[in-house]
């Protein structure tokens, strides 16, 4: 990425990528990314050995404060379309007995230097 500080949607694609490849170096299948349907959108649809998991990405800046407007961000409205989305993609690809769970993983974009990436596993519960 330039240094130029990127548009809110360059840096979304950008972290996005970003996440991807750092689960397929962690040897996670990757089944979908920027899944699209009519009750939301799945960031990454990916396999951690037998378990399907979906990912949400989120973003930002280096400020001090992001790690908090991330949690913040995580709202009662943003986990239902979330959870829908889930159940729709579920329904869809006939897997709604599989074992699943929902991650969250942060990249920080930081002019002149190399990204920073935080994963956390199982977010429902925040």
């Amino acid at each position: 990425m330039s240094l130029r500080k990127p548009s809110q949607q360059e840096l979304g694609a950008w972290g996005e990528r970003a996440a991807v490849q750092y689960l397929m170096r962690q040897g996670w299948e990757i089944l979908a990314a920027n899944w699209h349907c009519p009750r939301g959108e799945l960031d990454v649809v990916a396999c951690d050995h037998d378990r399907l998991v979906f990912v949400e990405v989120k973003t930002r800046t280096d400020a001090a404060d992001a790690l908090e407007r991330i949690r913040e961000s995580f709202t009662p409205r943003k986990r239902e379309r979330l959870l829908a989305a889930i159940h729709h993609y579920l329904s869809e690809h006939e897997r709604e007995d599989q074992d699943w769970r929902l991650d969250l993983i942060a990249v920080f974009w930081r002019r002149n230097e190399t990204h920073r990436l935080q994963h956390w596993e199982q977010i429902l519960d925040w």
